[in-house]
Order: C-alpha cells, then structure tokens, then sequence
C-alpha cells in the first residue's frame, strides 16, 4: 500500500517535470542562439533533445532516494 501512495504522490510530480526540463532546455538554446545542443542527432535538437526530459527526473529521483 505505501509503494502505491508514493508512485500516486510521485507520479503527477515527475510528470510535470520532465516537460519543465524539456522547456528548460529549449530556453538555453534560444538563449544561446543555437538550433541543435549537438551534431550526434542533427535536425532534432542535438543528443540533449532526447534527454533533456530525463535528466530532471533522475536528478529528483536521486535526491528523493537519498533523502529515504
């Protein structure tokens, strides 16, 4: 029952920032002037476009854990 109540507290929590990181990313780049963060994957945004959700979450993740 308390894995349950912690994935329905977590759940909407991580689920709003992974798109803030996506946002975040976004911004630097405008900041930056830059199209793609790298040339591994040109024309999608560069290698971080594809984590750049994921990275926020594992970092709350971590800290969470952590502080168990």
């Amino acid at each position: 029952v308390q894995a349950l109540t912690v994935a329905a507290v977590a759940g909407p929590i991580l689920a709003v920032i992974a798109p803030a990181g996506d946002l975040f990313e976004s911004w630097l780049k405008r900041k930056a002037g830059v199209k793609d963060s790298s040339r591994l994957i040109p024309g999608h945004g560069g290698f971080f476009d594809r984590f750049d959700g994921v990275l926020p979450v594992a970092i709350v993740i971590g800290v969470v854990v952590s502080l168990m």
